[in-house]
């Protein structure tokens, strides 16, 4: 993050692209030699948002669709995908359940395994966080997960916010 320029477009859809309005929490990876880009927005098939797979040989782009359309479960709101390989390479998606598609309004962290090829979960989604569940939440909302290993070896999740919506 120290030679950074003028913003740069790195994605350009084509008019067969599903996306049509909230982008957004676009992360990129480096994985297995490419570059790969997760971002979240709201399909017109689904009217749904979710998080959808993009590669690129440059983190500069341009990037391609190569999940077909979100990889996320296309019929719930589910947001800010990320990648996280575990110690045997096995690739993974932790993603928010939002609380919007929650009859109870109580978003959700979930987990996945990924193809190795990233473009589909070779696993059902697991939920391993719920918003409500632990005494030391807040709120309803989950938001930006983040899967990180401590020196000890210990496996965590960070997420970027707990906190209830506005009326």
């Amino acid at each position: 993050l120290e030679n950074w320029s003028e913003k740069i477009q790195i994605f350009s859809p084509d008019e067969s692209f599903d996306g049509y309005c909230d982008y957004w929490a676009p992360e990129c990876h480096y994985y297995k030699g490419a570059f790969y880009l997760f971002a979240t927005y709201r399909s017109r098939e689904y009217e749904k948002r979710g998080t959808a797979v993009f590669k690129s040989d440059s983190p500069t782009g341009p990037f391609e669709l190569i999940s077909d359309g979100h990889v996320t479960p296309k019929g719930t709101d589910c947001i800010d995908g990320t990648l996280y390989v575990d110690e045997d390479g096995q690739p993974w998606m932790v993603f928010v359940n939002e609380w919007t598609s929650s009859p109870d309004e109580i978003g959700e962290m979930s987990v996945a395994k990924l193809s190795d090829d990233l473009t589909h979960f070779i696993s059902e989604p697991k939920m391993i966080f719920r918003a409500k569940k632990h005494i030391w939440t807040k709120g309803n909302i989950t938001d930006g997960p983040f899967v990180y290993r401590t020196s000890k070896g210990k496996l965590i999740e960070i997420q970027h916010n707990v906190m209830t919506p506005r009326p």
